[in-house]
């Protein structure tokens, strides 16, 4: 679990992150115009990235399980408060598109098993992905499962080091 206290002690340290994120993915959103993408974060938490990158998508669906961290919330984003693994298990969520799936700091914290049975199931075009360090090659696994052309994986960020994936055709 995480507390309010510790999301403001983390918020400087997760900027840096986010801004190295940014730095590796700005041009590939750029380049495919961001305006026209649905998203899918899963554990937005707070919508740090969303609120630090200022890009634009036609939409944003955030899950995660704690209202409470999910606030404020920002209204361009949509926010669905269950657990990941009650999730892949309404039909109705899994049969609607995203393009892009991102999730910072979250995969590890979920069920591997139903992580891999959603990521089998549900294709999108771009995939963000981060975990911290330690859960690297929980994250070169996960990937696998991933059918795209193009994969970048590098460290980011400096005094919160994480390990990030990004996956896109």
């Amino acid at each position: 679990m995480f507390f309010p206290i510790i999301y403001k002690s983390w918020k400087k340290a997760q900027e840096e992150k986010y801004r190295d994120i940014l730095n590796l993915t700005k041009s590939l959103f750029n380049k495919n115009n961001t305006r026209r993408f649905s998203v899918l974060d899963i554990g937005i938490g707070k919508a740090w990235f969303y609120y630090f990158s200022k890009l634009g998508f036609r939409e944003v669906v955030g899950v995660d399980l704690n209202e409470k961290r999910v606030r404020p919330r920002k209204k361009e984003i949509s926010y669905i408060l269950k657990s990941f693994e009650n999730l892949v298990k309404d039909k109705s969520f899994m049969r609607k598109k995203f393009d892009v799936l991102i999730s910072i700091d979250a995969l590890n914290l979920l069920d591997r098993r139903k992580l891999r049975e959603f990521l089998e199931k549900k294709r999108f075009f771009i995939y963000v992905l981060a975990v911290p360090l330690r859960e690297r090659q929980f994250l070169k696994e996960i990937s696998n499962i991933i059918e795209t052309k193009n994969k970048i994986e590098k460290t980011v960020g400096e005094k919160e080091k994480d390990f990030l994936v990004i996956c896109y055709n």
